[in-house]
């Protein structure tokens, strides 16, 4: 994984975990998307059901790229604007802090993606 292209290594164990979070919205299955996060440390398994919501609702935002065999075009998505609405809720709902690889890899990803005008199938 990058990092505003310098390489950084994430542990396998978080990488097989992010990918199953990451993955379930591709696959339909948001109930999927709470019980991954609940395992790779997001969510405590104790959020209101505003909290499991809103993180369900960005996560399967997050996966719309992954979703789909048509053409995702990075420079024309709106996925950071929709996700920020969620995090709204999700800011004065959390429960933990998120993990320290969290962040760098959704925002860093997001926003290379973005400036590189990226997209594919």
């Amino acid at each position: 994984m990058l990092d505003s292209g310098a390489s950084r290594s994430f542990p396998s164990r978080f990488v097989g975990q992010y990918f199953n979070v990451v993955n379930a919205p591709s696959e339909g299955d948001p109930k999927s998307i709470l019980e991954y996060s609940r395992v790779i440390g997001f969510l405590t398994g104790y959020e209101s059901r505003v909290m499991e919501e809103a993180h369900t609702d960005a996560v399967m935002i997050l996966g719309e790229a992954f979703g789909s065999n048509q053409l995702f075009d990075f420079s024309t998505q709106d996925t950071t604007r929709r996700i920020r609405s969620c995090s709204t809720v999700t800011g004065n709902a959390m429960l933990s802090p998120l993990a320290a690889q969290t962040a760098p890899v959704a925002c860093k990803n997001s926003d290379s993606l973005q400036r590189l005008s990226s997209a594919f199938n």
